[in-house]
């Protein structure tokens, strides 16, 4: 018969195998260190994602700065549009006084003209 004490991870050659609990196999299937959960990761994973944020955060600053620049481009172009719109206005203004004036005469324009931005200041 063989001598269990001296190899323990093996059944006696005489007997049919059967597991018991008194036998217990050591493997190496699980790390000594299997107590630390972290030992298994990578070590450069934290790096990756701070990198990662850092790529993001100058691509947020990046676009805000261009939202910025753009709404200023395009406010200064609602400025231009405007200023030709005011611009306009007042010929056109102008050309129906001097129709008036053509057709009334040059005081009574005058007097209607006065009467016309009085009301237009006191509806603003």
């Amino acid at each position: 018969m063989v001598n269990i004490s001296k190899r323990p991870w093996r059944a006696p050659a005489s007997t049919a195998f059967r597991p018991t609990t008194s036998l217990t196999l050591t493997t190496s299937a699980t790390p000594a260190s299997s107590s630390n959960p972290t030992s298994t990761r990578r070590s450069n994973s934290s790096k990756a994602f701070a990198l990662r944020r850092a790529a993001t955060t100058s691509l947020a600053a990046t676009k805000a700065k261009e939202k910025e620049l753009k709404d200023e481009k395009e406010a200064l172009r609602q400025e231009r549009i405007q200023k030709i719109r005011d611009r306009r206005q007042k010929k056109e203004e102008d050309e129906r006084f001097k129709a008036m004036e053509a057709k009334m005469g040059a005081k009574r324009a005058e007097r209607k003209r006065r009467r016309e931005k009085r009301n237009a200041l006191l509806k603003s």
